[in-house]
């Protein structure tokens, strides 16, 4: 398994919005990336996150160049791959499983993460995209590690997402400025 992402902490809004596939042009969107030379691919987006998930030939493929190009397909520039993040085998593994617990969240513990990893699955399901049965086993994995991390820890006792932390911010507000 291969990933390419980009996230708040390493790049602009200005370059994820760039990265965005809105629902309409998606599928094509995917399938230009896969006539590239992807195997199969899986896409990812959060207003602060935006990653593709893919398996390699071999597990040592360098797949560098094939990010690159799809940026540039993307209208983004070579340097944009290095204001993400590159991860294969163990370390792809890894890092979906701290996204789907919620571990990677500009908000730790917020729970939208999982759905829109599950959603972004089923969209290449119902789509009829390819996907390789190693990459959906890696996600069927991170889903049953977020619940086993949701159900054994603290984590989710006390949900925490940006908008309740505006909501809880205009309510102090409102009680400092009557």
């Amino acid at each position: 398994m291969h990933l390419w992402g980009t996230d708040f902490r390493r790049s602009s809004g200005d370059i994820r919005k760039q990265l965005c596939l809105p629902v309409e042009v998606r599928k094509q969107k995917l399938e230009e990336l896969l006539a590239m030379g992807f195997k199969d691919i899986v896409y990812l987006w959060t207003c602060n996150r935006v990653e593709f998930y893919t398996t390699a030939e071999e597990y040592f493929s360098d797949t560098r160049p094939l990010w690159i190009k799809a940026l540039k397909v993307m209208g983004l520039s070579e340097d944009a791959y290095y204001h993400g993040y590159h991860f294969e085998g163990k370390s792809a593994l890894r890092h979906l499983m701290r996204v789907a617990s919620s571990l990677e969240s500009l908000m730790v513990g917020e729970p939208q993460i999982l759905g829109q990893l599950k959603d972004a699955v089923q969209f290449v399901r119902e789509n009829g995209l390819p996907l390789d049965g190693i990459l959906e086993r890696s996600f069927h994995l991170a889903f049953e590690t977020a619940k086993k991390v949701r159900t054994d820890t603290k984590i989710a006792e006390r949900p925490v997402s940006v908008a309740t932390l505006g909501l809880h911010e205009l309510q102090h507000l409102e009680c400092e400025y009557p």
